[in-house]
């Protein structure tokens, strides 16, 4: 009786090929730093000295500036190694056919790394440097793995491609808009080298955050009851979804709720925000209310915070939660949009810091606020779906962004 001897190759799985492939790209990255520090000795010594490093007395700037070229070049190597092995992860659950497009993908987060990565010897050799890197990363991965062919492998489909696409695609659409609000306020820095540090690490930061968001919404949504099916339903020309009657409570409930933080805002919060503002602040200086930048304002809002928070956040929350309990409770899903919702006040506090000193009560009225604001969409968002907590989150703010300044305008005879 014959045995098969054959074996079943073993496939490298894609963390590990992430790490190797990060290895190499860390490599290269790391030679450039270290070489970059040795040409450009001079001005690396003099940054040295003036840092705080040297200050304490307990480190000589010639021991530190050797410190950087040994440290230097090995942190590189460890940090895009990492990276390599969070992005294999995430890459291994594509097909064969996205070998361009890791590469490509790999030269692109290069190039915005590279305006945000300050290497010695200038923003060009930086640039040059992440390029380089990345698209080592992106040739080694493709190269090292073997892309399966087995058709029970869990993969990405067309469909959800198309809703990740059009996801993406709005919410890097609504960074631009912040970035073309924050430059019309003049809070860009106007040398160009600056702007273009400020954009390309405005692009990268929330560019990974908007991606990471819409990967969770894909790949925990359908298991836990959640995500787009109104979008999925629109763009793949699928029999629209059961559920009809979203609009009218998405329209109402969003101007309810823009409505309703105006007033307390208004009313309950005045004597805190009057004594709290900030000397300089846009309602100090008498500015003039810009609608444009209101609608900007708007659009990031609704779109990009949705998919970030709703989409991204609640979902995975939902999803983890269900790892000890049955996700689809009541109980667990309320816990997870107020624990959002919290989350929703809290990334408000910095740019609320911008204009308020951040006392007890300012954060207090952020965190109720947008908190009152978050619990309404995630309640949407639970129970029709992204479109409607987009919508409802579209109300609210043309409410805070376009109709509350012109109310305040006119009473204040402005």
């Amino acid at each position: 009786m014959s045995r098969d001897r054959s074996v079943t190759p073993v496939r490298r799985r894609p963390g590990s090929v992430g790490v190797r492939a990060g290895l190499a790209a860390g490599a290269v990255h790391a030679v450039v730093l270290a070489v970059s520090t040795v040409v450009y000795e001079t001005r690396v010594r003099e940054a040295l000295a003036a840092s705080a490093a040297t200050d304490v007395g307990l480190v000589s700037p010639a021991l530190l500036y050797w410190l950087s070229v040994v440290a230097g070049p090995v942190a590189s190597l460890a940090i895009v190694a990492v990276t390599g092995s969070l992005c294999g992860v995430v890459v291994g659950r594509l097909d064969r056919q996205t070998g361009p497009q890791i590469v490509a993908g790999s030269l692109v987060v290069g190039l915005l790394l590279g305006f945000v990565v300050d290497v010695p010897g200038g923003r060009a050799v930086s640039v040059g440097a992440s390029l380089l890197a990345l698209g080592v990363f992106g040739v080694v991965f493709v190269w090292l793995y073997e892309f399966p062919d087995d058709p029970e492998r869990p993969t990405i489909d067309t469909t959800d491609r198309t809703v990740g696409t059009a996801l993406a695609a709005a919410g890097l659409f609504g960074v631009v808009c912040l970035l073309a609000t924050r430059a019309s306020s003049g809070s860009l820095s106007s040398d160009l080298g600056g702007l273009a540090t400020a954009v390309g690490g405005g692009l990268l930061v929330n560019g990974t955050l908007v991606g990471g968001s819409v990967l969770a919404g894909l790949r925990f949504g359908d298991s836990v009851g959640l995500g787009a099916p109104r979008l999925r339903a629109w763009l793949t020309d699928d029999s629209p979804v059961t559920s009809d009657g979203w609009l009218a409570p998405a329209v109402v409930l969003g101007l309810g709720v823009g409505t309703v933080i105006a007033a307390l805002d208004l009313t309950v919060f005045a004597p805190v925000t009057r004594a709290a503002l900030r000397d300089g602040s846009p309602a100090v200086a008498g500015e003039t209310f810009a609608p444009l930048a209101g609608l900007l304002q708007t659009v990031y809002g609704g779109v990009t915070e949705e998919i970030l928070l709703r989409y991204g956040l609640l979902t995975g929350v939902v999803w983890l939660a269900g790892r000890l309990v049955d996700p689809h409770d009541t109980v667990v899903v309320w816990t997870a949009i107020l624990v959002t919702s919290v989350a929703f006040g809290v990334s408000h506090l910095p740019t609320t810091a911008a204009v308020f000193e951040l006392t007890p009560g300012i954060v207090g009225r952020a965190l109720l606020l947008n908190g009152v604001a978050g619990v309404a969409f995630g309640w949407l968002y639970w129970r029709h779906g992204l479109v409607a907590a987009v919508v409802a989150h579209l109300g609210a703010d043309v409410v805070l962004n376009l109709v509350l300044p012109v109310v305040t305008s006119f009473s204040t005879g402005v």
